[in-house]
């Protein structure tokens, strides 16, 4: 019997090759580049990228010609997936935790909602975290003013004695 070939993760197919750091560097430029330019709102899709990075090589901003099958079956698919993720503001605050954390609302929705009663739930329970940073950012806010109200008022008191 011949030697059996690994597989992938879940059992069926050829292993995908390793992608080399320039190659896979060149591929996080175009994502960049078509993030700037494009400025696409929600998911990347896999064709429109394969068209940009096509114009790109004809006008030989990029060395390297990246095929359809790449972009939407290869190692370009998952660097797109990568970059689709939702992406997560950060407020800025000098404790940066996971409870500061706020999710791009319209980012969400373009990439989590699809009909489908399982990314109802995943958008809820993303919005969700927004709405729980809103409430506790307004009792945080009310305090501080209720603490620069009474100082102003003892400080009108002052004065007037």
């Amino acid at each position: 019997m011949g030697k059996k070939l690994p597989s992938t993760p879940d059992g069926r197919g050829r292993p995908k090759t390793n992608l080399t750091t320039e190659l896979k560097a060149t591929v996080n430029k175009i994502i960049a580049l078509y993030r700037e330019q494009v400025q696409p709102r929600g998911l990347i899709s896999y064709n429109s990228i394969y068209k940009f990075a096509e114009e790109l090589y004809e006008t030989k901003q990029i060395e390297y010609r990246l095929k359809e099958h790449f972009w939407k079956k290869g190692h370009g698919r998952d660097l797109i997936d990568t970059a689709n993720k939702v992406i997560q503001v950060v407020a800025t605050n000098k404790e940066q935790s996971d409870k500061n954390k706020i999710v791009d609302t319209v980012d969400a929705v373009d990439k989590l909602f699809t009909g489908k009663a399982v990314d109802k739930r995943k958008l809820i329970a993303s919005l969700k975290r927004n709405e729980d940073n809103l409430l506790r950012f307004q009792n945080e806010n009310e305090k501080l003013q209720n603490v620069w109200r009474s100082e102003c008022r003892n400080t009108r008191i002052e004065r007037k004695e």
